[in-house]
């Protein structure tokens, strides 16, 4: 049995198609609440998942991009071949931000830093703040608008049947289950309320970088928009050759323990 699943990455309308049931129900669960384009949409794209013997061919508009030797490999091969499409699909004057998205009123706040600081956790505690959604991983810029990849909210892998840590609370252990050289692996998803999803596009000048790290206590101090820009470029995804300069408006740096607790500092440090 086979189905097929739809979505948008900006102005792009993705569809996949000749999906195992399973296969098919994780993408709904890791990409259906991109089902709004946050631009016109402009073009269509279809990923056509063919069976070979055990295994799969992952074909984009007939070109094979990705293999996957059985069932249990080939929900992270189609991710992965998705987001190996982005660049193409979002060519200068857009950039790619490996940067978390959140709205509040008016005004954005892009969560930066390296892979570890934060970023997830940051998204996910602001919407339990009542913040609106962009998403927690990639936020897109033309220097003039920016706009967000609303999926759902992905953590740190776990091993198949060990509990999750305390802290992550209500999250689907079930839908995104592949095999990995550790054996079968789950990767924890919290899709977004409906309601909070606004990925935009919004104006770059309503953004505030929040640059995050890890630290022993949870601190909010001013930044520098080199440093801003530095790590914007190089956690981007690709080279940036756009100006982010709306971007780079008093940025901030947040150091923290408690993801909740800084999230509640820094709403008391914005103005």
């Amino acid at each position: 049995m086979s189905g097929s699943r739809s979505f948008f990455v900006s102005d792009v309308e993705v569809v996949a198609r000749g999906l195992p049931e399973a296969i098919a129900e994780g993408l709904s669960a890791c990409f259906g609440s991109c089902r709004r384009a946050p631009l016109p949409a402009r073009t269509r794209v279809v990923f056509e998942v063919e069976r070979r013997g055990d295994g799969f061919r992952v074909m984009r508009d007939g070109e094979f991009v990705a293999g996957a030797p059985g069932e249990s490999t080939l929900l992270p091969a189609l991710e992965r071949a998705l987001y190996d499409a982005f660049p193409a699909w979002h060519p200068p004057p857009r950039a790619i931000l490996h940067a978390a998205g959140v709205s509040l009123g008016e005004r954005v706040l892009v969560f930066a830093g390296s892979s570890g600081a934060g970023k997830t956790a940051f998204a996910r505690a602001f919407l339990e703040l009542g913040a609106g959604y962009l998403g927690d991983e990639t936020i897109f810029t033309d220097g003039e608008r920016l706009w967000g990849f609303p999926r759902a909210l992905q953590f740190d892998v776990l091993p198949e049947g060990a509990p999750p840590p305390p802290w992550l609370g209500e999250v689907d252990l079930r839908s995104y289950r592949f095999e990995s050289d550790a054996g079968i692996s789950v990767r924890p998803l919290l899709p977004p309320p409906e309601e909070a999803i606004r990925p935009g596009p919004h104006p770059a000048s309503s953004a505030r970088v929040i640059l995050l790290e890890r630290g022993e206590r949870d601190t909010v101090e001013p930044a520098s928009a080199i440093d801003a820009l530095r790590v914007l470029t190089t956690e981007a995804f690709g080279r940036v050759e756009t100006d982010l300069g709306p971007l780079l408006r008093a940025p901030l740096r947040v150091r923290w323990n408690d993801p909740r607790a800084a999230a509640e500092r820094l709403l008391r440090h914005l103005p």
